[in-house]
């Protein structure tokens, strides 16, 4: 069974509620694929204020993140109801990247789907420090329509 059938059953939905939505065949699928590429800063010390992804929530369904260890940086900020002053003065949680694991982030589609039962989880992405992985990354960040709604695949370069 696929995430999405569990988030449909969990719902009370048909098994098969968010894959249709999401079948690129339909004229009115609901999938999207955001290409993000985050530059080299090799060798640069950027103040805590900067920001490789400022906050925010994903406006799909699921973003999938497939950890890999040495490239920390996301951070969550469970619990946040509103999105305003863009997180600041808000308590952040680093998420410890490990490889093999893989970070559910649920966007404002399903948080809108579900009723607010599942919520949409605010987040960000620090610029990586002197010693961590610095170099250049791409991410396609990927809604299909079926066994996994946004898939995050890592490029390094």
């Amino acid at each position: 069974m696929n995430i999405l059938s569990v988030f449909a059953l969990a719902l009370g939905f048909p098994e098969d509620f968010f894959l249709k939505a999401h079948d690129v065949n339909r004229p009115d699928a609901q999938s999207t694929m955001r290409l993000l590429h985050y530059h080299d800063i090799t060798g640069t010390q950027f103040p805590p204020s900067y920001w490789r992804a400022g906050p925010h929530t994903d406006y799909d369904c699921l973003t999938m993140l497939f950890q890999k260890t040495g490239e920390d940086g996301l951070e969550i900020c469970p619990g946040r109801e509103a999105h305003t002053s863009f997180g600041m003065g808000d308590h952040w949680t680093p998420v410890k990247a490990r490889t093999g694991e893989v970070v559910c982030n649920i966007g404002d589609m399903l948080m809108a789907w579900s009723d607010d039962r599942f919520k949409s989880l605010f987040h960000r992405v620090r610029c990586p420090s002197v010693g961590e992985r610095q170099s250049s990354r791409y991410s396609i960040a990927l809604v299909p329509l079926s066994v996994f709604t946004g898939t995050v695949i890592d490029i390094a370069v």
